[in-house]
């Protein structure tokens, strides 16, 4: 499949967000564009990115972890995102 062929991510939420992009492209010009520049900057500069491999492969699954976090506070005004982040972070 294209998405087998494309998937070289290395986080789940990577994966996610290759599927999304997959399901829904872009239609903007400008919106290609600069998604386009972002990758030919990302491919110019690979330690760079080696770096950034290495510090992803460490991350838990953020996105998964607000859902459950979402689920069981049962109020979605109850969540803070900065403040959950910040501590996140401070537990890393």
């Amino acid at each position: 499949t294209l998405y087998s062929y494309l998937d070289h991510c290395i986080t789940p939420f990577g994966k996610r967000l290759l599927r999304n992009w997959i399901c829904h492209p872009l239609q903007n010009i400008e919106e290609i564009n600069k998604r386009l520049n972002v990758v030919e900057e990302m491919m110019n500069h690979s330690e760079i990115m080696l770096l950034i491999e290495q510090h992803l492969c460490k991350l838990s699954d953020l996105e998964r972890l607000l859902g459950h976090v979402k689920a069981n506070s049962g109020s979605s005004s109850m969540l803070s995102f900065p403040f959950i982040g910040e501590k996140i972070l401070k537990q890393r």
